[in-house]
């Protein structure tokens, strides 16, 4: 969260992309970001972000589909750590889709893997639907996790503006 807030002030409604548990909620509602919604693919861990009570509303969602809300829904989104499991050669991708159910003047705020970043910054750049603000990295990637002990996998974190 603390890279977050260095990609500009973030106020009103938030989707925590890929939620898992929870964990991001609990971080970003800390540092003052909210209202939070989450969408997961897991049924479990969307029940479980529930229990966790840091959203107003968690829904099950994948994010090689289009996602269940209404176009301009939130104000941002926030996906971090998920996007190495998306297909994002896909159309419409996540990165339409994340588009347009934000906002425009919206931030789209993301993170990639650096063994996936050259995909994932190829499409993003070719998109007409965004401006990039902010690109920060390489920055440890899960540096306490046993999986990655010693290997050298990085992640970038960006930010962009959906265009009005």
């Amino acid at each position: 969260t603390t890279e977050i807030k260095k990609m500009g002030t973030v106020r009103g409604t938030v989707l925590d992309v890929a939620c898992g548990t929870g964990l991001q909620a609990k971080s970003l509602r800390e540092n003052g970001f909210g209202p939070i919604y989450g969408i997961d693919i897991s049924k479990e861990l969307v029940k479980a972000a529930i229990a966790s009570g840091r959203y107003n509303d968690v829904q099950i969602g994948d994010l090689n589909n289009p996602l269940p809300y209404d176009d301009n829904s939130f104000n941002h989104a926030i996906c971090i750590g998920s996007l190495t499991y998306v297909d994002l050669t896909k159309l419409p991708n996540t990165f339409d889709e994340l588009c347009r159910i934000v906002k425009p003047n919206g931030k789209v705020i993301f993170t990639c893997r650096s063994d996936r970043n050259e995909q994932c910054e190829c499409v993003a750049s070719a998109m007409n639907k965004w401006k990039l603000l902010r690109k920060l990295g390489p920055l440890p990637y899960l540096p306490k996790h046993p999986a990655f002990a010693g290997k050298k996998v990085e992640m970038f974190l960006y930010a962009y503006v959906v265009n009005e």
